[in-house]
């Protein structure tokens, strides 16, 4: 992994300090791919199946599962309260199959790349922001309908690598 100024690498000791080792997901039945995630006695229903990592954030975790589906693979990220999922927002390309590479996590924000060359960063807020649906997130992200969010999501494509 290369060293990006300020970032805290996956190999390093700190990025353990942040990363939950003792979430675990029980994939549920069903149409689409969904899951109850599990740490301690505290449960969430969640997208996906497949846990690709979570981290906690002060308030919050930070949960990103993937479907698991070839050519239709979606990534997830579910901000978790002690008492709920606060919100969700994913990743998806249509006939894309995506690979979780983890870059780096730093204060309250991820590094990571999925589909491609892009290069994504996650930015969890410590209060929720005004959020106009359908604006302001990059192609291939979706969430909810609502009109705040705690998840800032920013892509930047990589070129001549």
């Amino acid at each position: 992994h290369s060293q990006r100024s300020g970032w805290i690498m996956p190999s390093s000791d700190a990025v353990s300090d942040r990363a939950i080792s003792d979430m675990r997901l029980e994939p549920l039945p069903g149409e689409m791919p969904k899951a109850l995630a599990r740490l301690g006695d505290k449960t969430w229903h969640v997208d996906g199946a497949v846990l690709e990592g979570a981290w906690s954030f002060a308030d919050a975790y930070l949960l990103a599962t993937t479907d698991g589906i070839p050519y239709e693979d979606g990534l997830h990220f579910s901000l978790l309260s002690p008492d709920r999922v606060e919100e969700t927002v994913s990743l998806i390309a249509a006939y894309a199959t995506g690979t979780f590479r983890l870059h780096g996590v730093l204060d309250r924000e991820i590094a990571f790349s999925f589909f491609g060359d892009t290069q994504w960063t996650l930015r969890v807020l410590a209060a929720p922001v005004m959020h106009v649906p359908f604006f302001g997130d990059p192609r291939g992200v979706s969430r909810p309908w609502t009109f705040t969010k705690r998840l800032v999501v920013e892509d930047s494509p990589v070129s001549g690598e």
